[in-house]
Formats: C-alpha cells, sequence, structure tokens
C-alpha cells in the first residue's frame, strides 16, 4: 500500500530497500530487511521491553536482551537495565532477600514461667466503658495468653496484676 503524496526520491528508495512496512493484527510495523527484525520506536520500546522481561521470568537483563535481540532491533542492554532498576517486582524481591539474611533463634524455655512476653495494647481511641488498656501476657513454653484489660497504664497496676498471673499458675 503506498502513499501518492510521497517524493520518490533516491533516499526513499534507499530506504524502501533497507525497510518495510509490514501489518501485525492492524498495526503497522516497521520490519529491517537485512536481518528480518522488527524495528522498536519510542512509544512501544518500553511494553516490548516489558513483554519480553515477563516472558523471561524477570530474570536477568543479558538474558531478556538477548530475547529481545532474537525478534527486534534497536534496542540497547542500557534500556533494558534502567527498566530492571526500575522494575517493581524485583525491588520487591530484592528487598526480601536482604532481610532474609537475618537469623532469628528461638528462645529454649525448660520451665514454666521461666520466660514471658508482656504487651499492652492501647485502645484509648476506642474504650470500653472505663477500660482503655488491654495487657497480653504469653507464656513462651506453653504459648498460653491471658488479657486483662486496664484503667491505665500505671506501672503499681500492671504489676500487680502479673503477679495474679504468677501466683495463679
Amino acid at each position: 500500500m503506498e502513499n501518492k503524496d510521497v517524493i520518490k526520491n533516491r533516499q526513499y528508495y534507499h530506504i524502501n530497500r533497507k525497510f518495510k512496512l509490514v501489518y501485525f493484527t492492524g498495526v503497522v510495523k516497521v520490519l529491517r530487511m537485512k536481518d528480518k527484525k522488527i524495528m522498536a520506536t519510542k512509544k512501544t520500546v518500553l511494553s516490548i521491553i516489558n513483554d519480553m522481561y515477563a516472558a523471561c521470568e524477570h530474570k536477568w537483563q543479558k538474558k531478556t536482551h538477548k530475547k529481545l535481540s532474537k525478534h527486534y532491533a534497536n534496542i540497547p542492554i542500557s534500556f533494558v537495565k534502567m527498566f530492571i532498576e526500575q522494575c517493581e517486582r524485583c525491588i520487591e524481591k530484592s528487598i526480601k532477600t536482604s532481610q532474609a539474611c537475618i537469623v532469628v533463634r528461638p528462645i529454649i524455655v525448660s520451665d514454666l514461667n521461666q520466660r514471658g512476653q508482656v504487651d499492652l495494647v492501647d485502645f484509648q481511641s476506642l474504650p470500653d466503658g472505663k477500660y482503655k488498656f488491654i495487657r497480653h501476657y504469653q507464656v513462651h513454653l506453653t504459648k498460653f495468653s491471658f488479657l486483662r484489660p486496664f484503667i491505665s497504664k500505671r506501672a503499681t497496676e500492671v504489676a500487680k496484676e502479673i503477679l495474679n498471673i504468677f501466683l495463679n499458675l
């Protein structure tokens, strides 16, 4: 399908020998004749890299660029590198791997009430009558939890409740 308004000069025939317009599903693409690769445009380069990067399952930039080079021309590896640096999934994955290096040792307990954990939960914005705090105590050996409501979080009030837990066990 040729345009009649095109001036057919030396440059036209040079370009026409090196490139062809092809139609893929109603979209016009420029095909480079020497290697039959599709030329990427400024508008489509990001979507092309995104599709190929997803097809490579978010693997390395060299693998993605190699796959791109099989089908497309004029997409430099620097574009692929910039795309990968901004990929949300890869950023999230790299954050998870850096946090995964933390070694957590379990607390080993052999006797009841040898070790426990106390948390005070603040419910001042949603009080239940006069109670504005909840104290949570968990025994490490059995993982059994005790919950008690509190009016205030004064140390004497919390200490009395913890003493009651120790004496009732």
